[in-house]
């Protein structure tokens, strides 16, 4: 990954990082809401970590030990976006 690719995303993080803290300081003194989205939460959250966890499987399947050459990956996801394991 080339440097300024990783800085993007460092600066994508770091600022989606501190919106979600700035607005928890808005959320102090309001009421809890009627429905309780914690269980909606950890599903979601399970899904994404199954699915981020079977597309790197897939990745790493690709290649074997000294090859080089670039495949293209098949399988789960990958026929309808780019990169499935970021989506998750």
């Amino acid at each position: 990954m080339s440097l300024d690719t990783m800085i993007i995303i460092l600066v994508g993080y770091f600022f989606v990082s501190l919106s979600l803290i700035y607005t928890q300081t808005f959320n102090q003194g309001l009421s809890e809401p009627s429905i309780d989205l914690k269980y909606l939460g950890v599903v979601l959250f399970l899904i994404g970590i199954s699915g981020n966890f079977y597309h790197h499987y897939l990745l790493s399947k690709l290649r074997t030990k000294g090859d080089k050459e670039y495949k293209i990956p098949k399988g789960g996801l990958f026929e309808l976006v780019i990169c499935p394991h970021y989506l998750f």
